[in-house]
């Protein structure tokens, strides 16, 4: 691959740290059709106030959510606003005297649309991921950064939107997809760590068995979406023939351009 196209990748992905996390996500923001054309939206953000019970409820549709985007297609998952990262963010119990009062002011504010969020930033609700039970995130009551105006990406949703907007070409696959032999779309494809390239380039995609997917840029840095409770960040490290539990190192090559 051209080292100005992966340097392009690289440029665009580190464009959209900060953005959030939800299963499904191909780059939409709540309540827009601005994502990637494999899925340009899907996504809702929950405002009302059937929505204001902070206690557990057995369907998690009928959690407390304010400000907070719902995936509404693939399966029912909640955005956690970035929590574990977002400046000022974290868990609540639902008898905190700060959440009470903020819900109570949102029950006596008639019109959803002048509903502030809690000091200028942060939102409650109930995080759900896409497994039993509510994933690994189980529902988990946070404070989160609002997610209106958010793009929201899973980790192959983001692979597929930076390609999109770095290269114009529309390719969507599955994590397991993306490191197939021969590769749907004329990438090299290593198995890791037994084969490897001599060095890494801008843009080499890593997958993690059939799970997880990230960017690498030529320093070693990942580009990716983590999970609801992080979201889009450059964090941490990748060498070759280090300790690392990717599996397979994925190269686009110039012929992939061409199809």
């Amino acid at each position: 691959m051209k080292s100005e196209i992966g340097a392009k990748i690289i440029e665009v992905g580190r464009s959209l740290v900060g953005s959030h996390y939800i299963n499904g996500g191909y780059g939409a923001t709540p309540g827009n059709n601005d994502g990637h054309p494999h899925r340009p939206g899907g996504i809702a953000l929950i405002n009302a106030f059937d929505r204001l019970d902070p206690e557990l409820q057995r369907t998690a549709s009928k959690n407390v959510a304010v400000y907070a985007a719902e995936m509404t297609v693939k399966r029912y998952c909640v955005c956690a606003g970035n929590f574990a990262t977002y400046p000022g963010a974290r868990p609540a119990a639902p008898g905190d005297p700060d959440l009470l009062d903020y819900l109570a002011r949102l029950k006596n504010t008639p019109d959803i649309s002048a509903w502030p969020y809690f000091f200028g930033q942060w939102t409650p609700r109930r995080a759900f991921g896409p497994g039993a039970n509510g994933g690994d995130i189980g529902g988990k009551l946070v404070w989160g950064a609002a997610c209106d105006g958010w793009r929201h990406f899973d980790c192959v949703g983001f692979i597929s939107f930076v390609i999109w907007q770095a290269t114009g070409k529309k390719w969507a696959n599955s994590i397991l997809g993306w490191r197939m032999k021969p590769n749907p779309f004329a990438a090299r494809v290593f198995d890791l760590p037994g084969e490897m390239p001599g060095s890494l380039e801008d843009g080499d995609i890593l997958v993690k068995a059939d799970h997880h997917i990230a960017f690498a840029a030529a320093d070693g840095s990942l580009v990716q979406a983590e999970d609801t409770h992080i979201g889009v960040t450059i964090n941490g490290k990748f060498a070759l023939g280090g300790k690392d539990p990717w599996t397979h190192l994925v190269r686009l090559t110039d012929a992939s351009f061409s199809i």
